[in-house]
């Protein structure tokens, strides 16, 4: 009458005498438990262009952005380049310089971050906000190298 539970098995009294609680300290959950944390749960994203820093991607972003990093290419297209509606990240080098470029959005709605790596700001990079085309080309035509475009 002076003892019950355990080490996982947590007590409580009645009557002035320890009763062991139905319920273990390791993985057992009551069926009836009821989790109402709001500062566990996220709102979920189901796009990739949100810049929400409290949500969280759905699966099927995760499935997207899988099945993007698989689409690699990479070619050379010349003094200038247009790649219609391709809302991904990709990289272009450029007379030795070096760009990391995001696009992403909906139509009407494209948007691009650019950044430059390395070297100098030698390309014109552009995005077309209702269709998601975006161009680049030199600055200075008469340049003798060209643009390589890595993406996908």
């Amino acid at each position: 009458d002076n003892s019950a539970g355990s080490a996982i098995q947590p007590v409580y009294f009645s009557g002035g005498k320890p009763v062991a609680c139905t319920h273990t300290l390791g993985k057992s959950v009551p069926a009836n438990a009821v989790f109402t944390d709001t500062n566990t749960w996220r709102g979920i994203q189901n796009n990739l262009t949100s810049t929400a820093t409290d949500q969280s991607l759905s699966a099927n972003m995760g499935r997207i952005l899988n099945d993007e990093k698989a689409r690699i290419i990479r070619t050379t297209w010349g003094k200038s380049i247009t790649i219609p509606n391709l809302p991904h990240g990709f990289v272009f080098l450029g007379e030795y310089a070096l760009y990391l470029i995001w696009a992403a959005g909906n139509p009407g709605a494209y948007q691009m971050n650019k950044a430059l790596l390395h070297g100098s700001d030698v390309l014109n990079i552009s995005i077309n906000a209702s269709n998601g085309t975006v161009t680049v080309s030199l600055k200075d035509m008469t340049l003798n190298g060209g643009i390589i475009y890595i993406g996908g």
